[in-house]
């Protein structure tokens, strides 16, 4: 359950929790176990809990903020993708690495070897080859669209080597104002492209994470409310106040010397 009130959307969760919780600490011990075994036995496991696992792990982190049962579930699978990626593995069915100098080497089909044997950016000139590959997505306004886990983590260590500001615009096709803010964001790239000695040296990137693709992004970074923002290698982290265009605007200028 979740509600857009003004420019945030918000999980209900949470609300109906904390006001319920008086009550709730009012039960003796018995009647709590009761009702947890009542909810888990009868409502949750038989009904809900095949419904939920449907549901990416953002999108039901989002909806169930605050209900530990019901927001997450084991996935054994997704810890090989919290594991940070400190080089490039190509995708759309290439399988380049770009190394340390910038070069891009064949790993063979098999891009789990790859990734495991990949080097840090540590150089500029790969850093910049990276960006301008075009093996990420971007639109014309500069905006990247990584498309899994291992390419955000590659823009990161792209933005880290560059000694650079990376915003993040965490979003969702269904977050009405997260939709109302996306031209802004891409305003904000354009400008900093612009105002960048040129495009190759980036003085800013910008990329956007859709939270019901990049699920394993948006959880590791605490990502409960939509719209959200963060600056990584800047001054600020994130937005402390709701996000409006101007708040926006004003967060990218205190991270861009």
């Amino acid at each position: 359950m979740i509600i857009c009130l003004g420019p945030v959307c918000v999980p209900l969760w949470p609300v109906l929790f904390l006001a319920l919780k008086p009550l709730w600490n009012l039960l003796p011990e018995g009647a709590k176990e009761r009702l947890r075994s009542f909810w888990d036995t009868y409502l949750y496991r038989p009904f809900f809990e095949p419904l939920l696992d449907r549901l990416p792990p953002t999108v039901r982190g989002f909806l169930f903020y605050g209900m530990p049962s019901a927001s997450t579930k084991p996935d054994n699978s997704k810890a090989s993708e919290h594991q940070t990626m400190k080089g490039f593995v190509g995708t759309k069915g290439e399988d380049a690495m770009y190394a340390a100098d910038g070069s891009a080497s064949d790993h063979g089909s098999d891009s789990t070897n790859a990734t495991s044997s990949s080097t840090c950016i540590t150089s500029r000139e790969a850093a910049l080859k990276l960006i301008t590959s075009g093996k990420i997505d971007r639109d014309s306004s500069g905006v990247f669209y990584p498309s899994d886990d291992s390419e955000f983590e590659t823009l990161q260590a792209a933005a880290t080597t560059l000694q650079t500001p990376l915003f993040v615009d965490f979003t969702a096709s269904w977050c009405a104002p997260c939709q109302k803010l996306k031209p802004i964001f891409q305003e904000l790239s354009s400008s900093a492209k612009k105002k960048a000695a040129s495009s190759d040296d980036p003085s800013a990137l910008f990329c956007v994470v859709d939270v019901d693709e990049l699920d394993g992004v948006a959880l590791e970074h605490g990502v409960s409310t939509l719209p959200s923002f963060r600056c990584f290698g800047g001054k600020v982290e994130k937005l402390s106040k709701s996000p409006t265009p101007d708040i926006l605007k004003a967060f990218v200028a205190d991270n861009i010397d």
